[in-house]
């Protein structure tokens, strides 16, 4: 198996699907202006209530409701607005995130870890109501010294009310960019960075504080991986978590659907080539499983998926009850 085979078959990650994705060695500031995503001069303004009358009616100011305005940094002549909303429905004590202020900290990160963190990509999308961050570790976890997982630290914010500044933590198989469930082993917890308003000194001790999280985090997930991938599954043991996946409902146009869904889980399972190498194991298990949430099923574009993989609490759902499942059964 090569560290290149994702590539070869033309799937990136989600996150460098929805965004901008950077050779080595870029800087983070440089990195995000390249990335459009620095001089938006972020601010709130005040929303208005149509009220229905003669000649279309007439507006007039909502004391209570605001929305975050940027200055659209895509905006051309004739294309779209040059003001644009990224964030409606907040009230007037509601704080901006400035993207100026996210970036600053993932400078902090990168310079706290002193060459162990490379900037992989950067996005902005739902029309720039969120960004993200992506930041590449330097090496890969190799399970059952076949299997390369990349380890990536995420900082994530908003500006629709819907998340402070995080940094989040996550690893994707590299054969076939499908994520690690998050909660295998001791899972990867969920960061909020406490210090973005303070001084140089807050917010280093914050990039420390998340930098060793992540650290300790990826070290938990090589050592269960490894457990995994050593466990062996038979047919049998496959045949009962695909029908505890999948299971029948007795409706007769939904199970036709579904017997569809297990053949194709079996044969990710079976004859997927991302999975040369790693025999019949917990770990091929649970790739099957979670290639097949994240990759084929529902109904989604391709720009849908990738926000769907980065956002969705069904596919997080689906991908936590595929590892209980086959831990519940592989490991009995």
């Amino acid at each position: 198996m090569t560290t290149t085979y994702a590539y070869q078959q033309g799937r990136p990650a989600p996150f460098q699907r929805i965004g901008i994705t950077f050779p080595e060695g870029t800087d983070v500031i440089e990195g995000l202006r390249e990335a459009k995503m620095l001089d938006w001069n972020l601010r709130l303004e005040q929303e208005f209530i149509h009220l229905d009358g003669p000649e279309g009616g007439s507006y007039q100011r909502n004391p209570n409701r605001f929305s975050v305005v940027r200055d659209n940094p895509y905006f051309e002549q004739g294309k779209g607005t040059r003001v644009q909303a990224v964030g409606t429905g907040l009230t007037r004590s509601y704080e901006i995130i400035h993207n100026e202020t996210c970036v600053s900290f993932a400078h902090d990160l990168v310079q706290v870890a002193d060459g162990g963190l490379a900037l992989d990509s950067a996005a902005e999308y739902k029309d720039g109501s969120r960004c993200l961050v992506a930041f590449r570790m330097p090496e890969n976890v190799l399970v059952g010294g076949v299997d390369p997982v990349a380890p990536y630290l995420f900082l994530r914010w908003s500006h629709d009310g819907g998340a402070a500044l995080t940094a989040t933590f996550a690893a994707w198989r590299v054969a076939c960019t499908n994520q690690v469930p998050s909660t295998l082993g001791a899972g990867f917890p969920v960061y909020k960075v406490r210090h973005v308003g303070d001084g140089v000194q807050g917010r280093l001790a914050d990039a420390q504080a998340v930098l060793g999280v992540t650290q300790r985090g990826f070290a938990d997930l090589e050592a269960i991986a490894d457990q995994w991938a050593q466990e062996q599954v038979t047919n049998d043991e496959f045949e009962r978590i695909v029908e505890r996946f999948i299971p029948a409902t007795g409706r007769e146009a939904t199970d036709r659907v579904r017997l569809g869904d297990r053949a194709a889980l079996r044969n990710l399972y079976h004859h997927n080539p991302n999975n040369e190498g790693l025999g019949q194991s917990a770990w091929s298990a649970l790739n099957a499983l979670t290639e097949w949430t994240q990759w084929y099923a529902g109904a989604y574009g391709p720009q849908e998926r990738a926000i769907a993989q980065l956002e969705s609490q069904t596919i997080a759902n689906r991908m936590i009850q595929a590892e209980r499942i086959v831990q519940q059964v592989a490991f009995a």
